[in-house]
C-alpha cells in the first residue's frame, strides 16, 4: 500500500504536469491576429470530420469576408490576401458573386478552397500549394508536385515512361512478359523520318510482340472506320493523317505510341471491319484477350468524341502568386493554384459500357483525363499530383475496381462471383451503351475470364452455379417527395429501369432490361449457416445467337421446383403520402405478422392482364409492360412468389427470405417470366415456412 506522503507527491506531479502542458499550448498556440483566417494556423483549426483528413476554417466566410481582411490594397492579412488571390486567378466569378467558400487542409494536399453553392452545375474547388522541391513560404501550404499544363509535352510523356518503366521492373503483381500473342489487326505506326505513314497490318497466327490498345468514346458521328469496301486502303495507309480527315484522338493516339516506342496500337473501330457481322463476332470475342496482353491501354478519358482528341494544352493551368502582398515583402510567395484535380469516375469514358471491361482486363492504363494524367495498374494507382496516394485508403478505395490479376483469379468461386455480382454487374448496369443488343458482347470479355477460371456455366449474365443468388437482382428506384403536397406518381416518381427494346436476354437476367441494377443479397452462400436453398434447377439453358458462348442469344430459360404462393399486390400509402407496395395472400392461413418486414420490388412497369390458371378461375396479374409504358400503380392484381432461398442470421436473431415475383410470360404459353423480387425478414429468427405453401414446377423465360 502506498503511504499517504507517496500520494500526495503523485498529485502534486500530476498538478505540475498539467501546469506544464497548458504553458506549453499557451505558447505554440498564440492568439491569432486575423479573426477570420485564424492566420491560417493549421493547429487552430476545428477538425473537420476525422483530424487525419484535415482542418477547415469554421463556418463559411463570403468572398467579401476575405476581401475586407485582406484590405484594398492586400496590405491586411497575408493569409486571406492568398485566398482573395488564388481565387481571382482561377475563378474570378466567385468574387463578383460573393460566394460562400469553405477553406481547409487536406492533410498532404495544401489549402484548398470549395465554393459551397449548390445551384451551380459544378462545384469549384481550387488547391493552393508550394512546388515540389520548394520551401513552403507558411507550413499551412504543403508541397505537392506540379501538374504540366499540356497533356502532350515532354513533361508528359516523360512521367507515362516512369510509370511505365517502374510497373514493368518493381510491380511482381503486374511484371509478366511484355510480349503478348498479337491481335487479328494492328495498326503499325509507322516512321515519319521514313515516310512510312500509319497503316492497318493482319498478323500471322501466333505472331508475337508489344502492342498499346485505345479505349475511347467514338461519339455520334464516328465515320472513320475500317469497312470492307476500304479495307485494302487502309492497309496502304490511314489516310487523313496529317490533314482534318483522321478524327484527333486517333491521330493522338498514334502521336503517343510513336513517343512511348511503341510500334503498334489497337483501335477497336480500325482494327475490326466495322460492316462485317461475322468478323465483329469473332474478334468481339477476342476483347478478353486484346486488352489483357496489351502492354499499355491508353485511355482517352476526358474526350466525348474521337473528334476531340486527348492531347494538348489544359483548360485550367496552374497560375502563380509570387510577389503578391507589397506590404509585406519580407514575405515571398513560392505559391502556386490550381483547380483541384478531379479524383472521380465522372469522365465521358468512363459512363461508357464497353470501357468497364477494358478497364478491368487491361494490365495497366494512362488515363489523359482534363486536369492531369492518371495511372492505373494490378499494384497501384497514381497521378500526376500525387493526390490519389493520399485516397489509397479514404474514399478512392470503394471506387476503385478490383482488376481481374493473377492474385485475384485464384480467389475461390464464391469470392468471385460476389464480386461479379456486387460490383461488375453494379457497376455495368448504369452505363450507358449506344445498341441495346451489345448489353452481353460488351461484358464478354470479363464473363470469358471467369469461366476460364470457375469452369462454370454462363447464362446469359448469370452463372450457373450461382443461379440461386444471382436471380435475386433487383431495379433501383428513383422517388422524390416533394415538401408540402402529397406525392404525385406521374410527377415525383422515376424509375430507372424500362424493358429492353429488342429480346436480348429472359426475364429472369439483368441483362432484360435498360436500368442500374442491385444485389441485396451479399452473403456468400456457403458461408450462411442453417442456409435453405428451396428452388432446385431442373434446366438452365440459353441459345447462343452467334459464335461467342459470352455473348448475344436468342433464347433462355429454366426449368425450376420450389415453393410457391399466390399474392396480391396492394398499393399503399405512408404517412407523406408516398405510394408502395404491399403483399397479402389469399390463403387465409398465411399472413405477415408484426415481425415480419417486407419490400417488394417491381422489375419494369406492370402491364395488367386477366389469365386463366389451371382451375379456370380468372385471376387478374401482370406482366411486363412494354418500353415506354407508362409509369401507373396497380392495385389488388395477383403475383406468384417462386421462393428462392432463405439465409439466416444467428447475430441479429433473424432470418430473411426472397422469392421471385413471376407474371405469366407474353411469349411463351404456360411459362412464367420475373416481374420482380420479394423479400422479408422477421425479427424473431422463425424460420417456418408459410403454412399452406406448395412445391410446384415452373418453365420462367
Amino acid at each position: 500500500m502506498p503511504s499517504d506522503d507517496d500520494s500526495r507527491a503523485r498529485r502534486a506531479l500530476r498538478g505540475l504536469w498539467s501546469t506544464a502542458r497548458g504553458l506549453t499550448a499557451a505558447i505554440a498556440n498564440p492568439p491569432p491576429a486575423c479573426s477570420t483566417c485564424l492566420d491560417l494556423a493549421r493547429n487552430q483549426r476545428v477538425a473537420h470530420r476525422d483530424p487525419d483528413e484535415g482542418r477547415r476554417i469554421e463556418g463559411y466566410p463570403t468572398m467579401s469576408v476575405f476581401a475586407q481582411s485582406a484590405g484594398p490594397n492586400l496590405d491586411g492579412c497575408p493569409y486571406c490576401a492568398v485566398i482573395l488571390v488564388a481565387t481571382y486567378l482561377q475563378a474570378d466569378f466567385l468574387i463578383r458573386e460573393n460566394a460562400t467558400v469553405n477553406v481547409y487542409f487536406p492533410m498532404g494536399e495544401g489549402l484548398l478552397i470549395n465554393d459551397t453553392s449548390w445551384a451551380r452545375a459544378e462545384s469549384v474547388n481550387l488547391q493552393v500549394y508550394t512546388p515540389l522541391g520548394q520551401i513552403p513560404p507558411w507550413p499551412t501550404f504543403g508541397t505537392s508536385r506540379r501538374v504540366s499544363s499540356d497533356s502532350g509535352s515532354q513533361e508528359s510523356i516523360d512521367r507515362i515512361k516512369e510509370w511505365l518503366t517502374d510497373c514493368t521492373t518493381k510491380h511482381s503483381e503486374c511484371r509478366e512478359s511484355q510480349s503478348s500473342l498479337l491481335p487479328t489487326r494492328l495498326i503499325d505506326v509507322g516512321d515519319p523520318a521514313a515516310g512510312n505513314p500509319p497503316r492497318l497490318i493482319e498478323t500471322t497466327p501466333g505472331d508475337s510482340g508489344a502492342y498499346v490498345a485505345l479505349s475511347h468514346c467514338w461519339g455520334l458521328n464516328q465515320t472513320y472506320r475500317t469497312l470492307r469496301p476500304n479495307l485494302s486502303a487502309m492497309k496502304r495507309g490511314l489516310t487523313g493523317f496529317d490533314m482534318p480527315g483522321m478524327p484527333k484522338t486517333f491521330k493522338d493516339a498514334i502521336i503517343l505510341t510513336r513517343t512511348l516506342g511503341f510500334r503498334y496500337i489497337w483501335i477497336d473501330s480500325l482494327c475490326i471491319i466495322q460492316d462485317d457481322t461475322k468478323d465483329w463476332e469473332v474478334e468481339a470475342s477476342k476483347m478478353c484477350d486484346v486488352y489483357s496482353n496489351a502492354t499499355l491501354t491508353i485511355a482517352a478519358a476526358s474526350a466525348a468524341g474521337d473528334r476531340e482528341g486527348f492531347l494538348g494544352t489544359r483548360p485550367h493551368p496552374r497560375k502563380s502568386m509570387v510577389n503578391t502582398f507589397p506590404s509585406h515583402p519580407d514575405l515571398v510567395s513560392n505559391l502556386e493554384v490550381r483547380c483541384q484535380p478531379k479524383h472521380n469516375r465522372t469522365h465521358p469514358l468512363l459512363r461508357r459500357a464497353w470501357v468497364l471491361q477494358e478497364r478491368l482486363l487491361s494490365k495497366r492504363l494512362v488515363f489523359f483525363e482534363n486536369d492531369e494524367l492518371v495511372w492505373e495498374c494490378r499494384t497501384k494507382r497514381t497521378c500526376e499530383c500525387e493526390g490519389l496516394d493520399n485516397y489509397q485508403n479514404e474514399s478512392w478505395g470503394s471506387e476503385r475496381p478490383l482488376s481481374i490479376s493473377h492474385k485475384f483469379m485464384q480467389s475461390s468461386r464464391e469470392e468471385i462471383y460476389a464480386w461479379w455480382k456486387y460490383y461488375v454487374l453494379e457497376e455495368y448496369s448504369q452505363l450507358s451503351i449506344t445498341f441495346g443488343m451489345d448489353k452481353l458482347p460488351a461484358l464478354s470479355g470479363i464473363a470469358t475470364k471467369v469461366a476460364q477460371q470457375t469452369g462454370d456455366t454462363y447464362l446469359a449474365g448469370l452463372w450457373k452455379e450461382d443461379l440461386c443468388l444471382g436471380l435475386l437482382w433487383s431495379v433501383e428506384e428513383a422517388r422524390s417527395n416533394p415538401p408540402g403536397r402529397k406525392f404525385d406518381w406521374e410527377h415525383d416518381y422515376t424509375k430507372s429501369a424500362q424493358v429492353a427494346a429488342e429480346y436480348r436476354a429472359p426475364s429472369w437476367s439483368w441483362a432484360s432490361i435498360d436500368g442500374k441494377v442491385t444485389h441485396h443479397v451479399r452473403e456468400q452462400f456457403s458461408k450462411v449457416p442453417g442456409r435453405q436453398q428451396h428452388m432446385v434447377f431442373l434446366e438452365a439453358d440459353v441459345s447462343l445467337a452467334g459464335m461467342d458462348p459470352c455473348g448475344k442469344i436468342d433464347f433462355g430459360y429454366l426449368r425450376v421446383k420450389c415453393p410457391t404462393l399466390a399474392a396480391t399486390i396492394n398499393l399503399k400509402y405512408d404517412a407523406k403520402g408516398t405510394p408502395q407496395y404491399r403483399l397479402s395472400f389469399s390463403d387465409s392461413s398465411v399472413s405477415l405478422r408484426y415481425d415480419q418486414y417486407e419490400t417488394f420490388q417491381p422489375d419494369v412497369p406492370f402491364a395488367p392482364i386477366e389469365y386463366t390458371n389451371a382451375q379456370g378461375s380468372i385471376l387478374r396479374m401482370v406482366q411486363r409492360g412494354e418500353r415506354d409504358t407508362v409509369y401507373e400503380m396497380v392495385d389488388k392484381v395477383t403475383v406468384k412468389l417462386a421462393f428462392v432461398v432463405t439465409t439466416p442470421n444467428a447475430e441479429e436473431n433473424i432470418y430473411r427470405r426472397y422469392a421471385l415475383a413471376l407474371g405469366p410470360s407474353g411469349t411463351v404459353e404456360g411459362a412464367w417470366e420475373k416481374v420482380g423480387r420479394w423479400g422479408y425478414y422477421n425479427e424473431e429468427g422463425k424460420r417456418d415456412y408459410f403454412p399452406g405453401v406448395e412445391v410446384e414446377e415452373l418453365v420462367i423465360v
